[in-house]
């Protein structure tokens, strides 16, 4: 007996199963187009900052210890402190120790 092309063959899973798989893979592909569209907007938004006036970059703004040389930080208290002051410890690290 021959077989039908239109019969599926044995293991093979029905059209209406195979169309449903496709719906949910394109529709969850889309649903991460969506989310990753939303995390780059959402993203360029809160990492935004306001700059700061000169006023308030001098008296606020950052030391550079991000960047500052380990050795210079270990002797700036005896070397600029002149410049930066005798609470410049307390006005540039975050818990107020002594550097």
């Amino acid at each position: 007996m021959r077989e039908r092309a239109d019969q599926p063959q044995p293991g093979e899973p029905p059209a209406l199963a195979r169309r449903l798989v496709g719906y949910l893979a394109g529709a969850v592909g889309v649903a991460l187009f969506a989310a990753s569209l939303l995390w780059f907007w959402g993203e360029a938004r809160w990492g935004r900052s306001t700059p700061l006036t000169p006023r308030e970059a001098f008296a606020d703004g950052s030391f550079g210890l991000e960047i500052a040389p380990l050795k210079y930080i270990l002797v700036a208290s005896s070397l600029s402190n002149k410049a930066l002051g005798e609470d410049w410890p307390r006005r540039f690290c975050d818990d107020g120790t002594r550097a």
